[in-house]
């Protein structure tokens, strides 16, 4: 599969497979695992399930504040050229391509959130 230009551009199964192939893949690589390092959607996936998880159950929890969460989110952080991304992005030292790629990063996160 070839690099698309956003999350939302991926086929939805193309996660369980990338994720199959890791796994698959893991077992034979045991003699390099402290050196490997995990890049891409599935590190994205990884580090923040329990993030999108915790913050799910605030609303189960009737968390006062998480309807306010909820539409910061949708106001500033599910687009790369939304204000929060943008902000976030400029504390990246670096390129404008690097720049670009948290913006999308913090989108992403910001959809994941939503459940979007």
């Amino acid at each position: 599969m070839s690099k698309c230009g956003t999350f939302g551009d991926y086929p939805s199964d193309s996660l369980a497979s990338a994720e199959k192939v890791l796994l698959t893949a893991w077992r034979s690589l045991e003699r390099y695992h402290d050196d490997l390092v995990l890049v891409g959607g599935l590190a994205v996936h990884y580090l923040t399930k329990s993030t999108v998880v915790a913050f799910h159950a605030e609303a189960n929890a009737a968390n006062t504040g998480f309807e306010f969460a909820v539409k910061s989110l949708q106001h500033d952080f599910i687009n790369a050229g939304q204000d929060g991304p943008i902000r976030a992005a400029e504390f990246h030292p670096g390129n404008a391509g690097n720049r670009d790629r948290v913006r999308e990063d913090v989108a992403t996160v910001g959809r994941m959130l939503l459940g979007i």
